[in-house]
Order: C-alpha cells, then structure tokens, then sequence
C-alpha cells in the first residue's frame, strides 16, 4: 500500500462506509478488497467514496476488477461514489 493511501471504513444500519484516500494503484486495490472482504457480514450495502482519491493508477483498476470477480464479495452490493468512481469502478473499467 502507498504510504498516503488510507482506508476508513465504519458500519452503520447494516451497510458498510469506506472512504478512499490518497492514490489508487494495484497494491491499494488488494489491501481494499482484503478489508472489505475481512469486515463484511454479508448483508447491507458497500458504499466506497472515492471523493478524496487524489490519482488512480490504471492499472489499480483492472486489478480490483479482477479481484473482486476471484473473490465471493458481492459486487451487486457494491456502490462507488465520488469524482474518481469511474476510473475505480470495475463496471466503468
């Protein structure tokens, strides 16, 4: 992980909050997904804000695609948001 990239991430309701921070690349990509996939119970909403991610790596993109299809993270529930959601997104890549 880059050493200005951050995670937050809260629960509330049932949905899972986690704000991006810093700069997007492949290794920011993993440790998300790995977080995600250590903190979500299986039900609710993912909500990832991407509005404080300052520059995406394109390849950070494609491998969170690939990640998320290997994974059994449920990509339905999952909803990008912010001025960067669509170079992170896997459905925008």
């Amino acid at each position: 992980m880059r050493a200005n990239f951050g995670i937050k991430l809260n629960k509330s309701d049932g949905n899972m909050f986690i704000d991006l921070k810093g700069d997007f690349d492949g290794n920011t990509a993993w440790e998300l997904v790995n977080r995600i996939a250590l903190e979500y119970d299986g039900s609710g909403m993912i909500f990832i804000n991407t509005e404080k991610v300052e520059d995406v790596v394109p390849f950070g993109g494609a491998l969170l695609e690939n990640l998320i299809c290997s994974s059994t993270l449920p990509r339905n529930r999952m909803v990008f948001e912010g001025a960067k959601r669509l170079m992170i997104d896997p459905a925008f890549a």
